[in-house]
């Protein structure tokens, strides 16, 4: 299915951002949603840093987003994921024409006619040559190609209506041989859950007590991978030497984003960015001070590519070369690229 579109101003419409990715230094991805409309009519945003027109809008009615990730093959697209598994392709960068594709995960999501009942999905990324999407009761499919999606759950997918289901909140990995799946066991958010794939099967992998609910992970190599999550959980380790909680008891936060830059973690959260030093980890998780004024509040992505740094809050969105502060203003009234 090809999307067609249509440039138009939407009255009233001051948004806030929900999610973003720095795709590459200068270009972002976010979703968000209109301040007076219904939280399930998704924005699809671009900022192109380099561009002319820096802005662009993407409106989907009754569509709640959940992932944003750039595919990087022969060509490379702009993805955006539904909790219903509904799947975007977009073409982006020079001469990219209207190769837009809408996608559906077979038996994904709750409300589709086709959905099986495991549940929402609920993250997107690219490990290796291609795409992994993951989802409630286990769920992880396998993008092969174009509208071909394959399960790859084996042994950790749970059956639909099963009391006890566990959600991953995020796949990541350093290859396509050694795959980490995050979240938790049950809507309560506890306890924590852990699942690595090594080229063949998924295994549960053993985490610290003191772990909360986790939300990202970050992969810096095959042995050294970061986990964060829910009541200051920060994880640093891999599923063959075991994982090592870097918090301490003060941490409460609730991390929802993790990333490196100039080898140093960041970290979003519901009390603004925070940064861990590995060289210094007695001075443990700080919270992170810039040059803005006002401070950053509510950072909820932390994103780095080719060498600048990016925050991204509800309202907010911030860069830093390294050297550095700059607060990016956003329009308070896009104009939308509307798909009917």
């Amino acid at each position: 299915m090809k999307l067609k579109p249509l440039a138009f101003e939407f009255p009233n419409s001051s948004f806030r951002f929900t999610n973003g990715i720095a795709a590459l230094g200068d270009l972002l991805y976010f979703s968000g949603v209109l301040d007076d409309a219904d939280e399930e009519d998704s924005l699809h945003i671009i900022y192109d840093e380099l561009a002319s027109d820096q802005w662009e809008f993407m409106k989907l009615e009754h569509w709640v987003t959940v992932a944003l990730v750039r595919f990087v093959g022969p060509k490379p697209f702009m993805c955006v994921m539904t909790q219903e598994g509904n799947v975007i392709l977009r073409r982006v960068g020079e001469g990219a024409g209207d190769e837009n594709y809408m996608e559906k995960i077979p038996g994904a999501g709750l409300n589709w006619e086709d959905s099986v009942g495991y549940g929402y999905m609920t993250q997107l990324r690219q490990i290796g040559k291609h795409l992994y999407a993951c989802g409630t009761s286990g769920q992880v499919y396998k993008h092969t190609g174009l509208y071909k999606w394959a399960h790859m759950d084996k042994g950790i997918l749970g059956k639909p209506g099963d009391e006890v289901f566990w959600i991953p909140n995020d796949i990541n990995g350093p290859h396509e041989s050694a795959i980490y799946l995050a979240g938790s066991i049950s809507t309560t958010g506890l306890p924590p859950f852990l699942a690595f794939w090594n080229g063949k099967v998924w295994r549960k992998v053993a985490v610290p007590e003191v772990a909360g609910y986790f939300t990202r992970i970050f992969a810096e190599s095959e042995s050294r991978i970061w986990l964060c999550g829910d009541n200051g959980t920060l994880l640093l380790g891999n599923a063959d030497d075991g994982f090592k909680s870097l918090s301490s008891v003060e941490d409460n936060q609730l991390f929802t984003s993790i990333t490196m830059f100039n080898g140093m973690v960041y970290l979003g959260s519901n009390l603004g960015p925070f940064v861990y030093d590995p060289n210094q980890p007695d001075d443990g998780i700080r919270p992170l001070k810039t040059t803005l004024n006002p401070p950053l509040k509510d950072v909820h992505s932390v994103d780095a590519k080719d060498g600048v740094l990016w925050m991204i809050g509800s309202k907010d969105l911030a860069r830093f070369d390294g050297t550095d502060w700059q607060r990016i203003e956003i329009p308070v009234k896009p104009k939308i690229w509307y798909t009917p």
